[in-house]
Order: structure tokens, then sequence, then C-alpha cells
């Protein structure tokens, strides 16, 4: 065998062994949370304090706020601006 094959031979032995390239992770894209008025806000926080301590729903409600703000954090949005009490201006 040739020198030159030898050195071939080699080459290609060696790059069959070279780890494959990365792939790409596609960035996560969350959807944009639902924006709320403050009137209906102030609503939901009534009908919410309203809730008995033990109640699923309340329970669901906890879950759905804190996916909101961990749906906020992966799009770096920053928390929604509290609403004035009611009566008061912005």
């Amino acid at each position: 065998m040739a020198r030159s094959d030898i050195l071939a031979l080699i080459a290609l032995t060696l790059a069959s062994c070279a780890p494959a390239p990365p792939t790409a992770v596609p960035p996560a894209v969350a959807p944009a949370p639902q924006a709320y008025s403050c009137a209906f806000t102030r609503r939901l926080k009534a009908d919410y304090d309203a809730l008995p301590s033990t109640s699923a729903l309340r329970i669901f409600v906890d879950d759905a706020i804190r996916l909101r703000d961990q749906n906020r954090a992966v799009r770096r949005e920053p928390d929604p601006a509290p609403c004035p009490a009611e009566g008061e201006r912005r």
C-alpha cells in the first residue's frame, strides 16, 4: 500500500470518529398573556377572596397565576403595573 493511501485511510478513520455537530435548540416560544383591565382585575380579586381556602377553583387560580408569572419571565416581560385603588387616577 502506498504511503498516500495509508495517510488517506488514517484521515478517513479519524474523521469518522469526530462527534456529530451540535444541533441547534429552537428558542422557547411562549404566548403573550392576556391583559385584563383594572376593573376586571378588581372583580376577579373579589371573587377569588370570596372562595374558601380549600376550594379547587382557588387552587386552580393560584396555579394559573404562577404560570402567568413564569410565562412573563420566559418572555422577559416586566410584571404588570399594579392597579390603582378604586377612585384613584394613575
